[in-house]
């Protein structure tokens, strides 16, 4: 009798243990999972939108993460971003022309600038938005007064961009759920 207890008690504690060392796993996994959602949800480039008007002209800095209008057509491993400033250059009609740089970062590579500079004209600008165009037809609307960015493009896609790390952070998060 004395051996089965004995017997048993080993087998008791190792249950026990075996039981400890699965729990421990199981959360060092949820642990490594978040620290994983948590490094996803920081943007690999300085998102700004920095807005100004000088001597009757409007000149946008902005840098901002492309999210898709449908979360379900975002793609999981890249990131892509926009960065459109002005070129202090004109066109025939005396408009002010930008540029757009597009940079893409592939988990687990580095953020790089993909591409030549795209150059965006001014199609159409009132007190409260500003639509610019690239040669393909693409338009990208800034609303002056929300400064939230919308592309449309020729395919009829709607994208927009993030560009507040705290809301990039809340997208990724969601996202990454």
């Amino acid at each position: 009798m004395h051996k089965k207890i004995s017997k048993t008690g080993i087998l008791i504690v190792l249950i026990v243990f075996l039981s400890i060392v699965v729990g421990a796993q199981y959360f060092q996994n949820l642990d490594l999972k978040y620290d994983l959602i948590i490094h996803k949800s920081i943007p690999h480039i300085s998102l700004s939108n920095v807005q100004f008007e000088l001597e009757g002209e409007f000149y946008p800095y902005i840098k901002g993460f492309v999210a898709f209008d449908n979360i379900a057509d975002q793609p999981r491993d890249l990131r892509q971003y926009y960065i459109i400033e002005p070129l202090f250059k004109f066109d025939e009609n005396r408009n002010q022309l930008f540029s757009l740089k597009e940079i893409i970062a592939l988990y687990p590579l580095p953020p790089r600038e993909i591409g030549e500079d795209v150059v965006l004209s001014k199609k159409e600008e009132s007190d409260s938005s500003l639509t610019l165009e690239d040669e393909a037809g693409n338009l990208f609307f800034i609303n002056k007064l929300t400064e939230k960015v919308t592309i449309y493009d020729v395919t009829g896609d709607e994208t927009y961009l993030i560009t507040d790390d705290l809301e990039y952070g809340d997208f990724m998060r969601e996202f990454l759920k």
